[in-house]
Formats: structure tokens, sequence, C-alpha cells
């Protein structure tokens, strides 16, 4: 990325007029110009991590944006680029008006704009708007923006991703994890040199290179394949085939190569050209030729003297015979062409009945078809119109998509519930790099329990998450905790996934939820240098692999234990004593425990349906490949602790005398308390496991900040810190509950007492002494003579 010194060369050798430079440097301040939309139906937006810009990009294409930013780190070497830039005083159709082009990259050539759209996308805007979006030859431009960008000395270009474009996407997945993680560092070790001379002789494939060169790992020739020491086929075939990934030691061979193999996988997922008439006959028609053809042959042999009627057929099929055609082909008859082919609805019928259909597709409070039919037949009535019969009405219904109507009904998932599913030649892939890409997601975990160490609490439902290997659908880590969805129980996660692999994923696919998308784990993502990819909403088919986990966890474990909610699930199908809150029994312990053995032990060998491989073997296999390479690697655990606890926004009190009080707990330690002298907190943060251990930055450092409890609680296990931490806000609210319990009924105590006090008033005269009552003596001090030290004594009756 530039420096302001380095940007200020760059202008001055583009040569560019001091008005364009302006321009061009608003659009690079300014950039992003535009925030994608959290709403949209099928976009898969991509938080990204540029190592390049050493920012992030909100990428609204997970297939479009992202692929291209990926080949901008990995292949471009452009000197920085910029996402979301608004060029200003464009003239198109005949308007003077801003747009928002996807990219602007500055390389050696200059500085472009680059415009990403698939190219069914631009067929479309083709189709709807010819003047703005025009082919030349199979190459899109746009003018407007063109003449724009050429007044200002840029280029405007437009950039389609292959097609189909899932194994081009995992490859530069691999490839930019391992320019992330060590700038691909790897290619200049001396194995790669070896294979680069012996790739002048001829290319090899990935095994028998592994094979040929000492030393040689999966990780080197990622690495060699980033840094463009060596080339091979990364559009058609994916790098967890190593045995037909083929490298090559010459730029142009390998790009010949891999167009050619993109062609042919382009012809293979492509719908098949049929043209023949036979193939495409009804049965009807197929039928009748046969009988046709059958009669004709009767007629050539003498058997059935010819007609008039069929002299023209007998003609045909023998021409047919002489130039070598199908002879059943040219007696095929037309009936399925027959019918009617005119509508006999009249333009006012079309019209309440487009005006019905509409409705019904976005009105929710239209219920049914019958009900939809209703409202035409008395929208026709009002306007004296015959109205459609409900069986046209019904068939007009078939014809239009029911999308429209399911997201009336039941929004994003009930919208995505009846969208059909992707072609398989548009999909994208699993990724080829064990721990690389993680799934992550969360659900009520379907089983009462109790916290061993909280006995007196009631029985509740877990929040559960899992993490799933993209590369081997094998679970990473897990979480279990009581209470809901929160930034706590992500953090517990990651650490978990930490300590079970050494490592993080590079990239992260999680939904739409408020811990997901929050500022907490951006933070966090920033830090790792990973990169969140987020779904559309109500959208399980992206997130499969964990979706179907959560399932499968539920179904084949808590469903079987007593205190399941499957029987809640039945409603009044099910009598009371059957449901979870009677049968419920087990311990947290007894739960983690088949779980762990479940998640780590039965789902890794548990065979693939799509594959005989089970996940630990496909783990195997890729990990003896490439290992873990592009995984996240954490160098400082303290900061990794640090990053990984939750950040404080209010209820802190900071006191230089008594420490941090948060939540009647008073954190201290010798350095806050010297810096809490002289500076303010700037970032405070509690431990995700221990809530005994507080995390305190000032300017100069970060210090920790313990409660006097932490030596006794320092040795316990995980489990009770961990249980103690989530469920600190319930045991605190039961507290003070019993706390407003005790003082009400004490304040009612004192209360009664006082009111007693006050009715016994009228009694008072008798605590007042009689007057017939013998007079007391009154007493007297008797000193000795005057020479005598003072010393009074008390004298007289009744004085001791």
């Amino acid at each position: 990325m530039f420096s302001d010194a380095q940007r200020s060369l760059y202008y001055q050798a583009r040569g560019l007029h001091s008005t364009a430079l302006r321009e061009v440097e608003e659009m690079r301040v300014n950039s992003p110009a535009r925030e994608p939309s959290q709403r949209g139906l099928t976009n898969t937006i991509v938080d990204f991590h540029s190592t390049m810009s050493d920012r992030r990009w909100l990428l609204e294409s997970y297939t479009g944006e992202f692929l291209f930013a990926l080949y901008l780190e990995v292949f471009s070497g452009c000197d920085e680029y910029y996402a979301q830039v608004r060029p200003k005083n464009v003239v198109r159709n005949r308007r003077t008006s801003s747009l928002t082009v996807d990219f602007m990259v500055f390389d050696r050539a200059g500085i472009r704009l680059v415009e990403v759209k698939p190219q069914s996308r631009l067929e479309a805007l083709g189709t709807s708007n010819p003047e703005e979006w025009v082919c030349h030859a199979g190459r899109w431009t746009r003018p407007p923006v063109e003449a724009w960008a050429s007044d200002r000395g840029l280029t405007y270009t437009i950039w389609s991703p292959p097609e189909p474009h899932g194994i081009c996407q995992v490859n530069l997945l691999s490839l930019y994890g391992v320019v992330a993680d060590t700038a691909a560092r790897e290619a200049e070790m001396k194995c790669v040199r070896r294979l680069r001379r012996l790739l002048q002789k001829g290319p090899l494939t990935i095994c028998d290179a592994l094979d040929r060169v000492s030393g040689l790992s999966g990780v080197h020739v990622l690495a060699a394949l980033a840094k463009g020491y060596i080339f091979g086929p990364l559009q058609s075939v994916p790098l967890d085939e190593a045995g037909r990934f083929t490298l090559f030691g010459v730029k142009a061979q390998a790009v010949e190569c891999d167009e050619r193999l993109l062609s042919q996988l382009k012809a293979h997922v492509s719908q098949p050209n049929v043209g023949s008439k036979l193939m495409l006959a009804s049965p009807k028609d197929y039928a009748s030729a046969q009988l046709r053809l059958a009669k004709v042959n009767r007629i050539l042999a003498g058997e059935v003297p010819a007609t008039r009627r069929y002299a023209p057929l007998v003609r045909i099929v023998c021409q047919a015979r002489s130039d070598g055609q199908s002879e059943l082909e040219v007696c095929l008859t037309r009936y399925a062409n027959s019918g009617r082919r005119i509508g006999q609805l009249t333009g006012d019928q079309e019209r309440e009945m487009a005006a019905a259909i509409d409705a019904y597709r976005k009105n929710p409070d239209i219920r049914n078809k019958l009900q939809a039919h209703d409202y035409l037949v008395k929208a026709c009535d009002l306007k004296g119109i015959r109205p459609p019969g409900r069986a046209t009405f019904n068939a007009r219904l078939r014809q239009s998509s029911d999308l429209v109507r399911a997201y009336t009904e039941g929004g994003y998932r009930g919208y995505h519930a009846a969208e059909c599913v992707s072609d398989p030649g548009n999909r994208t892939l699993r990724c080829n790099v064990p721990g690389l890409m993680v799934h992550i997601d969360s659900t009520k975990f379907d089983l009462r329990c109790t916290p061993d160490f909280l006995g007196a609490l009631e029985f509740d439902c877990p929040t559960l998450y899992v993490a799933m290997d993209s590369a081997a659908a094998k679970p990473l880590g897990y979480a279990v905790l009581f209470g809901p969805a929160c930034r706590n129980a992500l953090a517990v996660l990651i650490r978990d996934i930490f300590h079970r692999q050494g490592f993080l994923p590079r990239y992260w696919i999680a939904d739409g939820g408020a811990e997901y998308v929050g500022p907490w784990f951006a933070e966090a993502c920033s830090f790792f240098g990973a990169t969140r990819i987020q779904p559309p909403p109500g959208t399980p088919r992206r997130n499969s692999l964990a979706e179907n986990a959560l399932g499968r966890i539920n179904a084949e474990l808590a469903h079987r234990f007593l205190g399941s909610t499957a029987p809640d699930q039945k409603g009044r199908s099910v009598t009371s004593r059957q449901k979870s809150y009677a049968t419920a029994c087990h311990r947290y312990s007894t739960i983690a425990e088949h779980l762990e053995k479940y998640l780590f032990e039965d789902v890794p060998e548990t065979p693939l349906l799509s594959t005989r491989f089970s996940p630990q073997e496909r783990n195997d296999e890729l990990t003896a490949l490439y290992g873990n390479a592009g995984a996240v690697r954490i160098r400082n655990l303290d900061e990794f602790l640090i990053v990984t606890s939750v950040p404080l926004g209010r209820g802190v009190t900071a006191d230089p005398r008594r420490g941090i009080r948060y939540l009647q707990r008073t954190y201290a330690s010798a350095d806050l308390m010297q810096l809490l002298r002289f500076h303010k907190p700037i970032d405070i943060r509690l431990d995700c496991v221990d809530p005994h251990r507080m995390y305190v930055r000032f300017p100069s450092k970060w210090v920790l900040a313990m409660t006097s409890q932490s030596l006794q609680t320092g040795g316990r296990d995980t489990a009770t810190k961990l249980f103690e931490s989530i469920m600190d806000s319930k045991l605190r609210s039961e507290g003070a509950q019993k706390r407003d319990e005790l003082r009400r009924k004490r304040a009612e105590r004192i209360a009664e007492a006082n009111l007693a006090a006050k009715t016994a008033d009228h009694l008072t005269y008798m605590l007042k002494p009689a007057k017939d009552a013998p007079p007391k003596t009154k007493k007297t001090r008797i000193w000795s003579d005057l020479k005598s030290p003072i010393a009074p004594f008390t004298t007289g009756q009744g004085d001791l």
C-alpha cells in the first residue's frame, strides 16, 4: 500500500490533470462510498481482510467482488486498490449523475476503474439497457463511463469471473491463505529452485514433483504458485487433486492448458444442444410417425395400394433414404402443435387477473388461492366484468414464480425454502486445505440439564455452538453454554478451536447474528487477519455444514436422553409427564461427555454419504499434502487472551484507591493501582472464561486485574469458571430478588413493631409513679476533712 509521499510520486508519474487528481483523490478518500445492504436475498457479504491494503473491505458478492479481490491480492501486482468508489458528473442517458464502481486499482499501467459483473448479469443488463451496456466481439463495454474515465486519463474495464468459477475461487482461497500467513516466503527455499529447474525440462503433476524433489512439500508448491515462480491450471483443476494438477515452468503453456481444460469443463456442465426432431417429438407424434412409416413400407412393398394422401409422404421417405437421412423423422406429425393458441380472456379480464395475482403474491392477508379468486370475483363484479373461472385463475398462478408469495408468507426463510437449488455448474466448492475455512453456527441444545456446581438452579436448555471444517467436514471445536447466544459464547468457541487445533481458520462463514456482525468480532478478525463470510439471512443451504451438524447432534444425541425437548415440540399430542420439564435428570457433565465423544469420535469416523471416505480419512489425506497452510498462527498467547475477552461498555467504575468496580466485584492489582493514579482506562475487557480476571488498557500498556477470590478460583477446572461467567447475570438476578424479598419482609416486621407501639399510647399513664408512694431519700455525699484528698464516697441507706 502506498504512503502519502509514494502516492504523490505516483500521481506525478501518471501526468494527470490537477482536476482529475482532485477527483481521484476524492474517490479514494470516500471509499467505500456505499455499504452493501444487509437485507439482500441472494448476495453473500464478505468482510474481507486485505493484507495489501492493511484494512477491511465489505464486499457484496462472494463469487464476484471477493473473487476479483483475491486475484488482486495474489496475482495482479498492483500497488493498492479501493472498493466502492463513486465517480461524479457522469453523462449517461442525456443526464448528469453519479454511480458506484466496484474497484479503483493503482498499478503500473495507470489507474483503472473495474466493474465486476458475471456474464449472465451482463446479458440481462444488455437486454434491459442496450445503450449503456454494449457487447462488441464478446467484450462488454460501458461507453458513458469509459468516456468519463478517458477524459481524466483513467481506464474503465468490466471483469467477469470465469465460468464455472468454483474451482478458480477455491484455489485462490488457498493461495491467498499462504500469502496472508507468511507472504509466500516458502517460495524462496532451495527445493523450489530445484523444482523450477526440473520444470524447464517438462511439466509435472504435484504428486510427481513431491516424489522427485527432496524437501518439497505442498506448502512450497502453493507459495511458488502464489509468487508466480511456477504455473498451473488454477481455473480448471482443484489443488486437492494432486495427481491431476499439472505444474508448468512457462506461463503461456499453463494458460493454454488451463483454457482448454476450462472449455472442456464448461462443455461438461452445459446443457445438451439437441436438434433432432425425433428426440424432441411428443409421444403421440412419435407413435403416429411409426404407424405412418410402417404403412409407407407396406405401400413400397406392394402389400397395400398407394393412395393420393400418402403419395407425397412416399416420395419424401424415398428421398430421405437416398440422402441417408432418418426415415422416421420425415414421418413425424405435428399433433402437439394443435389446439388453441389465442387466449380467450378479454383485456379487462387480463388486467383484473393480473391485479389479483399481484395481490395474492404480495398481500399476506390473502391466505390461500380460493380467497384470492374471491378477491378477483369481487373486483370483476364491481366493474361489471365476467370473472374468470377458478381453474383458469389457478393455471395462471402456476405460470408465475412462487418466490414472491413465499417471501410474503415466510420472510427470508420462506423465500429460501421455496427457492430452487443452485445449478451445480454455478456452485462454489469447499476449501481444499484443512483448517483454512470454518462454518460456525449456534442453536438451542434440545435437552434440559443442570450445571454440576449449581445444583440449586432449574434444568434448562443450553446454547450449542459448533465449528465445522470446510475441507474435511470435521468438527474443529464446540461450546455448550447456558444462557442466550452472545459474544462470550463465541469467544469460548474461538478459544476451544485454538486449544484443540493449535491454529485458527483464515475464513469464517457465519450468519448475520448479532455476535458475528458486531464490532467485537470484526476487531478480532482484524487482529487474526481473518475474513468473515456472511450468507444471506434465512439460508441454511449456504452454511449447510454447521446447520447439518447441529441437526444431527440434536436428532442423534439430544433427543435420545431423558429431558429432551422433542416431546415439547409435539404440543398437545404428548402428555405433560413425558415432556422435558418432568423427565429432566441429567447433569451437564454427563451431556458434555457424550457430546465430546459424538463430535470428536463418531463424526470423524462416519463415512460421508457422497464418498466412501470418512472425514478423518479426508483430513489425513489433505493434511499430508498441504498441512494447514494459510491458517492463522497465534504467536503471543497473552494477546490472544486479550482479544478473545469481551469489552465492557457500561457499569464499570474506576477508583484510584479501590480499583475497578464491576457487577459487585472489585478488580485490583499493583500495576493497575499505579496507573489509575495518572491515567484513565482506554479499554476494559472481562475474560470470557474466568470472571475474576479483567484486562485493562492504558496509553502505555495492558495490565491484568483480579478479584480477591482469584487465588481460590484459579485452580478450578475450565467448566466451572465458564459456567460461573455465563450464568453470572442469572445468579445476580436471583440474588437481587432474594435481597428484595428479605428487605420487604424486614420492612413489614419493623412497620408492625411501630404500629404495635402506637396502639399502647393509652396505657402510658401506668408508667407514671403514684402520688401516695413514699418519697425516696436524697442521696448525699460526705467528704473527709479539708486536708484530706478529694475522694468522694456515697453514704446513706440504699446508696449501694
